[in-house]
């Protein structure tokens, strides 16, 4: 396969390149695609498939899907990378590249040159790190479609392209529950979130002065007030959902924005407390510690949720700036939530059809049922704990970094074995190691 991406482009933080392709859909079509970053598939705006299974550094898994569903159609493979080229716990931080085929039976018909290569502009590129041991928070700029920009793209060698043993995701879609409604509210005297933990090193994120966007100087902003009144419209409001449990995967929803607005969304994985108290080394500087007294008294009314954005010294929150007109958004990096909170602080917009898509190992062939229903928790949160940390290889949180450590994945692989019936994310675990 042939490896491609923008040359100027190559030592860029946070570029999203997408890469398009139309085709018809004849008997036995595979499409096979290949990157060493963050990429999402979509087929004629529907989600499709998601990458990559990640490898050791300088090698790359490729993903095959078989497109005999689509037999006989005129579909649209629409491809978005993004690249975060920064020192991170979740993604080798290396040249970036974009592989694609269409393959049908042995024959390759398109191969990467085939696809028509942009540069998404929608994409806010200078913001927050979401956390050192992460990329970038997901800021986008939407006006009716996304913004593109062909790009020229020439031919290099990044990763050796290998035989990946962890198996592709099943995704699936669960429903979104809304519990909570209020209004927004300004802050008198908002502190900041320091985001300086997240950002130690100037050559590791982008200069405060550069930011196009920053998320915590405007989540930090607002509070929330709760009311007893149900509705589905955003008009200096916030609506907040729950899950059934913590989940791994990504938010989807559509919404028609009735004004121009911009919609944030918050979430985690807990309720947090009203305050507490933090102790945390920050090492933007070197031999400091900063004890600090966490309160949201002053952010919170009425009995108001307290999804805490900041609670893993990370940023999980998104935004969305969108223009007048009907969307259907999903998120682009998979994170673990259970609390998610839609707010907007000016324009109107309706929220509908809020839902999440499930990345996780969904592989599970053991059964337990017992008549000792903590006993059945106990098992069940064992078993959800293990979906959400063995997609490609074993880690020890879904959310924060989704980092692979050997430590933990000795305890994580008799899991799989147990819980699958095999090893084969602890065996791709082990083989990035061999590799590296």
């Amino acid at each position: 396969m042939k490896q491609i991406w923008a040359k100027e482009l190559r030592n860029e933080m946070n570029i999203c390149l997408c890469f398009k392709k139309n085709l018809f859909v004849e008997e036995n079509m595979t499409l096979k695609v290949s990157s060493c970053v963050p990429f999402r598939i979509s087929i004629n705006n529907m989600f499709f498939g998601y990458g990559p299974r990640r490898m050791a550094h300088t090698h790359a898994a490729i993903n095959e899907y078989q497109l005999d569903n689509y037999k006989g159609q005129e579909i649209s493979i629409f491809i978005e990378c993004v690249c975060y080229r920064v020192p991170n716990f979740y993604i080798v931080n290396q040249v970036p590249f974009f592989a694609g085929e269409i393959v049908k039976g042995d024959e390759v018909i398109f191969d990467s040159f085939d696809f028509e290569a942009y540069r998404n502009y929608s994409r806010i590129q200078k913001v927050q790190r979401f956390g050192y041991q992460r990329g970038f928070t997901e800021v986008y700029d939407i006006d009716k479609t996304i913004k593109l920009e062909k790009v020229e793209v020439d031919e290099l060698k990044s990763c050796s392209l290998d035989k990946c043993y962890a198996p592709l995701p099943i995704f699936t879609t669960k429903k979104a529950t809304p519990y909570e409604y209020g209004q927004v509210f300004e802050v008198e005297n908002p502190i900041e979130f320091d985001d300086s933990y997240l950002n130690r090193h100037d050559s590791w994120g982008f200069k405060k002065e550069e930011q196009e966007f920053r998320t915590t100087a405007f989540n930090d902003k607002y509070g929330f007030s709760k009311l007893n009144k149900k509705t589905d419209i955003l008009e200096r409001s916030y609506i907040d959902y729950k899950l059934d449990r913590n989940t791994a995967g990504f938010i989807a929803f559509d919404v028609d924005v009735l004004e121009d607005t911009l919609i944030m969304i918050n979430y985690d994985e807990i309720l947090s407390p009203y305050e507490y108290e933090l102790t945390e080394k920050f090492r933007s500087e070197p031999n400091t510690e900063v004890e600090t007294q966490i309160s949201k008294s002053k952010c919170l009314k009425n009995g108001a949720s307290n999804i805490d954005v900041n609670r893993l010294h990370s940023i999980s929150c998104i935004t969305f700036k969108l223009s007048e007109g009907h969307y259907s958004l999903q998120t682009f990096e998979p994170d673990c939530m259970q609390y998610i909170r839609f707010y907007n602080t000016y324009g109107k917009a309706k929220i509908s059809n809020v839902r999440f898509i499930t990345y996780e190992n969904e592989y599970i062939k053991v059964k337990f049922n017992s008549v000792d229903r903590e006993l059945n928790l106990i098992f069940n949160s064992a078993i959800n704990t293990l979906r959400g940390n063995s997609i490609d290889v074993l880690t020890d949180c879904a959310s924060r970094e989704r980092a692979g450590w050997l430590c933990d994945s000795y305890f994580s692989g008799i899991a799989e074995k147990i819980i699958t019936g095999k090893n084969d994310v602890e065996r791709n675990m082990i083989q990035t190691f061999i590799d590296y």
